[in-house]
C-alpha cells in the first residue's frame, strides 16, 4: 500500500525501494510485479525524455529510436535510425550486428554479411554475428563456411540457442552423418516443434537405418501436435 501510494504520487524510485522491502512471499506476487513494472516503465519514459531533452539528434537518441521502430517491426525505419546513430559514433557496439541481422530478415545477405563483417571486427567474440553470418552460408548450402561460424559460436557458447541443431544439418549437408548425429542430440532437449528429430529421421534415412527414422518422425509428429495444441489453447 505503501507503494502504491508513492506511485500515485509520482515518487517512482522511492516506490521501488518500498516495494523491495517486501516479506518473500510477497515479493513475487501479481500485485508486487505490477507496481514494479509501473516504475520502471515511468523511470525509463523519464530517462528518454532527460535523452531527447539533452540532444535529441545524438548517437544514443537515434539508437533509442532505432530500438524503438524495430519494436514496432518498421525494419527499414530501425536500420535508418541506426545508420545515423552510427554516423555520429562509429564504434558505437552491437549496432552494425542489429542492422544486419535487419537485413538477414529481408534476406539481404550481401548487405547482412557486410554488417555482420563490420561488428566483427569490432568485436571477434560477438556471438550473434557469428552465428547470423553462418546462418547465412548455410541458407545457401556452402555448409563448410557455415561451419567455420558455428564451431566458434559453440567454442564461445555451447549453450547458444540451435548452435547445435544448425551445425548438425550442416554435417548432414556434407555427407558427416555421424557427427550430424552428434550435434543433433545435443539439440534434441530443446526441440519445440520436432524439428531437430525431423532433421534427425533425415539424417538416419540417409544412413541407411529406417527403424531408428521411423521413431524420429513419430516422437517429431508428437512434439508437432502438442505444440499445435497448446497454441490453440492460448489463443
Amino acid at each position: 500500500e505503501i507503494a502504491r501510494a508513492l506511485c500515485e504520487t509520482g515518487r517512482w524510485e522511492r516506490a521501488l525501494a518500498a516495494l523491495a522491502g517486501l516479506a518473500p512471499p510477497q515479493v513475487d506476487s501479481p500485485e508486487a510485479q505490477y507496481w514494479k513494472v509501473r516504475c520502471y516503465n515511468r523511470l525509463a519514459l523519464a530517462a528518454y525524455l532527460q535523452l531527447f531533452a539533452v540532444d535529441p539528434d545524438s548517437d544514443r537518441a537515434h539508437q533509442v529510436l532505432g530500438d524503438m521502430a524495430q519494436a514496432r517491426d518498421q525494419d527499414s525505419k530501425a536500420i535508418e535510425e541506426y545508420q545515423q546513430a552510427l554516423a555520429r559514433r562509429p564504434t558505437l557496439p552491437n549496432l552494425y550486428y542489429q542492422i544486419g541481422h535487419l537485413e538477414w530478415k529481408s534476406y539481404h545477405t550481401k548487405e547482412a554479411r557486410e554488417q555482420f563483417q563490420a561488428e566483427l571486427a569490432m568485436n571477434p567474440r560477438h556471438t550473434g554475428a557469428l552465428f547470423d553470418m553462418g546462418s547465412t552460408y548455410l541458407q545457401e548450402h556452402h555448409a563448410d563456411k557455415a561451419l567455420v561460424y558455428l564451431q566458434r559460436v559453440c567454442d564461445l557458447d555451447s549453450k547458444y540457442p540451435d548452435v547445435h541443431d544448425f551445425m548438425g544439418i550442416a554435417f548432414s549437408q556434407l555427407h558427416r552423418y555421424v557427427e550430424a548425429v552428434r550435434e543433433l542430440k545435443i539439440a534434441v532437449p530443446g526441440d519445440k516443434d520436432g524439428s531437430v528429430h525431423y532433421q534427425l529421421a533425415r539424417v538416419y534415412t540417409a544412413m541407411g537405418k529406417p527403424a531408428e527414422a521411423k521413431q524420429e518422425i513419430a516422437l517429431s509428429d508428437q512434439i508437432r501436435v502438442a505444440t499445435h495444441r497448446a497454441n490453440e489453447g492460448r489463443v
